[in-house]
């Protein structure tokens, strides 16, 4: 692509371009694999600035993190250079660029021989991934949380997220909440728990911690050979926040039996195997620095990240698919009512999931 061809010269690389091709399923940002003649590839991504409104905040955070990572990497015997990312400078200076358009853009090094999980096939992956984002806040705990930019003001506060939800229904932009009254009601009849970690932190019972705020199981990434936790990829969301949303999130996507977006709702169902799996390997990795009362929200942070995540994804249906990249008319609305299943199965199981985080 010539557009990638000529952007990437504007990046500190090693060699000649040789190609590039499209790479990575994700939802918001559009990521290329870059290839050079001396085979040595990377990885290009054009940041979605209508999501990430200030992306020089952005890659501020994640060169300081990085950085830090690779010195606590070093000193526990490890490889910095596989064991987190490696943003690419920039010609200009810092590690990001604008191109003509306005359009921000940045380089990391590819980790090569790694393989990650969209939706983990065995237990031994979901533990591996529960390791790599336990270990990830681990190595983080002693970095100064508020110093960090909110990439996405109020990303994990459920209570913001109701109300955008109660917004875009009496917009009905595009006309569409007459269909999805059944999904509102549902939501709607659950909203009173929203504020649970809210109030938990107001009154000193968590801590505000660097957390990545975006732990599907496709955000780690293992050793291709090993099958090894090796890395916790996707970082434009790490930020302060609070454990139990990381951890809710791996089982939400990891302990799921059904896609994200699939759309026969007698699939979703939750995998209590699974969300162990993932439950020890986070555990392993974060016991010695979580506090007893986070310990104890373990368990609702599955329920409230799945909620959120209904919400979220009804929001955007109702304002027209202005978020989430879509592959179909109503795309969200299937992710949507996926996602409440997926609620009410959480509530089915809860003394189950509660029985792993405390035995």
């Amino acid at each position: 692509m010539m557009e990638t061809a000529e952007i990437i010269r504007h990046f500190q690389i090693s060699g000649r371009f040789s190609g590039s091709k499209p790479f990575g399923t994700g939802n918001i940002n559009d990521t290329f694999r870059i290839e050079t003649a001396e085979g040595k590839p990377y990885l290009l991504q054009r940041v979605n600035t209508e999501v990430f409104k200030k992306p020089e905040e952005v890659q501020s955070n994640i060169e300081r993190v990085t950085r830090y990572l690779k010195e606590r990497i070093a000193s526990e015997n490890g490889d910095p250079l596989r064991e987190t990312l490696t943003p690419v400078p920039a010609c200009d200076g810092g590690t990001g660029c604008r191109d003509g358009d306005g359009r921000f853009w940045r380089v990391y090094t590819f980790i090569e021989n790694t393989r990650s999980c969209a939706q983990p096939a065995s237990l031994s992956e979901l533990y591996e991934t529960g390791l790599a984002f336990g270990r990830f806040e681990r190595r983080l705990s002693g970095f100064p949380a508020e110093t960090l930019y909110e990439t996405i003001p109020a990303f994990h506060d459920t209570p913001t997220r109701v109300r955008q939800l109660l917004t875009a229904r009496e917009a009905d932009v595009c006309g569409r909440r007459a269909e999805v009254l059944p999904e509102l009601r549902m939501l709607m009849d659950r909203m009173n728990r929203a504020d649970l970690f809210v109030k938990a932190f107001k009154a000193g019972r968590i801590p505000m911690r660097v957390v990545h705020n975006d732990t599907k199981t496709s955000n780690a990434l293992l050793d291709a050979e090993t099958g090894r936790a090796l890395c916790v990829c996707d970082l434009d969301t790490v930020m302060p926040g609070f454990a139990a949303y990381d951890f809710g999130d791996g089982i939400r996507s990891g302990a799921s039996q059904a896609a994200e977006d699939e759309p026969d709702l007698n699939k979703v169902t939750l995998s209590i195997e699974k969300a162990g799996a993932f439950a020890k390997g986070y555990l392993e990795e974060t016991g010695n620095i979580l506090t007893e009362d986070e310990r104890q929200l373990l368990p609702e942070g599955v329920w409230m990240i799945t909620f959120e995540q209904a919400m979220r994804f009804l929001a955007d249906y109702l304002n027209g698919d202005i978020y989430y990249k879509t592959s179909y008319p109503g795309h969200n609305l299937v992710r949507a009512r996926n996602q409440i299943a997926l609620v009410l199965e959480i509530e089915r199981r809860e003394a189950e999931i509660r029985h792993l985080c405390h035995g």
